[in-house]
């Protein structure tokens, strides 16, 4: 009897690790602040490691404000779904979609504003989600001065 327990305590203790493997992708982000120049544009690096090969229709890309919730890019169904997405980064933003398969969520963000600075959060999902956020600063903005003396 107690063989037969400690075969279903196995068993279950190897359930509960395959579980928790499957609920949680590993998702990287840069640790530093990413430092964008105003009016260039910028990648927020997104990266992601899958155990086994996946189809990119089973691939959902999420970013958007960390504070807001507000989005800023979406990806889902083999596609970029922007219907939702906040009117300031329309014609704004992209993903690389031949780098998909490969674990490469970043986002391209043209034409940096001083607006655009803050948290981003990169969700992924592929059976299993992962998130994680990175913070954006924005450096150089130009301003007209008119000169002081003629």
């Amino acid at each position: 009897m107690l063989r037969c327990w400690s075969m279903f305590a196995v068993i279950d203790i190897l359930t509960l690790s395959s579980l928790s493997y499957l609920a949680v992708l590993e998702v990287h982000v840069p640790e530093l602040p990413v430092v964008a120049l105003y009016g260039m544009d910028t990648t927020l690096n997104c990266s992601f490691s899958h155990a086994s090969p996946f189809n990119l229709s089973d691939l959902s890309v999420f970013w958007q404000l960390t504070d807001t919730k507000r989005s800023v890019h979406s990806y889902w169904a083999s596609q970029d779904q922007l219907t939702d997405q906040g009117e300031r980064y329309a014609n704004r933003t992209s993903l690389y979609p031949s780098q998909l398969g490969v674990g490469n969520a970043s986002l391209l963000l043209r034409r940096v504003r001083v607006a655009d600075e803050g948290s981003y959060t990169c969700f992924v999902r592929v059976e299993a989600y992962g998130s994680a956020a990175l913070l954006l600063q924005v450096a150089g903005e130009s301003v007209n001065l008119l000169p002081l003396f003629n």
